[in-house]
């Protein structure tokens, strides 16, 4: 229904909705003590998105834990120690 747009609405940008759903991600990794949050609505107007009313619930039990730095997500982001930059040769062979 967002792709095609409904009520007399045009289509959603999904691009403009991936970023905020790529923010508020990097945003839980960020701060562990959010423990819940609740956006709605989220309104997607023309290069913008907003979020009309917002609800964080911290769980302060969060601060008082100290260990692996993303214990609160059950999928740990890539360890960066393992990322390089590597290029391809000019000609699109391979080495």
């Amino acid at each position: 229904m967002l792709a095609k747009g409904f009520r007399n609405r045009p289509p959603a940008d999904l691009r403009l909705l991936d970023e905020a759903l790529v923010k508020v991600s990097n945003m839980i990794i960020d701060f562990p003590e959010i423990k819940e949050l609740d956006i709605n609505p989220l309104v997607l107007r023309g290069s913008i998105s907003i979020a009309l009313d917002a609800r964080v619930v911290l769980d302060e039990q969060a601060l008082d834990q100290r260990g692996e730095e993303y214990h609160h997500l059950i999928i740990s982001p890539y360890p960066t120690k393992y990322v390089k930059q590597w290029h391809a040769p000019m000609d699109g062979r391979s080495s």
